[in-house]
């Protein structure tokens, strides 16, 4: 199977009213839509942190594509305070794949460092145990109630 990797800041044109193609941020956002359970506000993210973080430079989208349907995204965060994988979403249909690890190499790459920050829910840490012990990530910290109530958030690489 054949994926494209397309990286949003490289095909947004910057200018004085940045507005972003809108088939690639609504499939973003359609994608974005299905981690609400674990991330309840991740649409108001998008909308506030995200889009206007592509323009400044600060956020990158990647989207993984296959025959233009959306296989995979992430959102990596590169500023002065955090060097950060923000999203791994792969669509359930190409999981099992190695998208995660096109994830995980490209943001280490566009981040410029070998162990980016990444926070998982308790509810998924067994879907990425295999993908972070590949690249010999590490629990540093885990917080309860960070995006849910009475649910613990594991943070991987804090410096």
């Amino acid at each position: 199977m054949r994926f494209e990797k397309i990286h949003l800041s490289t095909i947004l044109t910057r200018n004085e009213k940045f507005q972003p193609p809108d088939f690639y941020i609504d499939s973003a956002r359609r994608t974005l839509a299905q981690l609400s359970s674990n991330y309840p506000g991740v649409q108001e993210w998008f909308n506030f942190k995200v889009i206007p973080g592509l323009s400044n430079g600060t956020r990158d989208i990647l989207l993984i594509t296959h025959k233009n349907d959306i296989a995979a995204l992430s959102i990596f965060k590169n500023d002065f305070s955090e060097k950060k994988i923000c999203t791994i979403r792969v669509v359930p249909k190409y999981q099992h794949m190695g998208l995660g690890s096109i994830i995980v190499e490209t943001g280490m790459e566009y981040l410029n460092t070998r162990y980016p920050l990444i926070t998982v829910p308790e509810n998924k840490m067994v879907q990425f145990n295999k993908l972070f012990n590949k690249y010999d990530f590490h629990i540093h910290d885990v917080k309860s109630n960070v995006y849910i109530p009475e649910s613990r958030e594991y943070y991987f690489n804090l410096a």
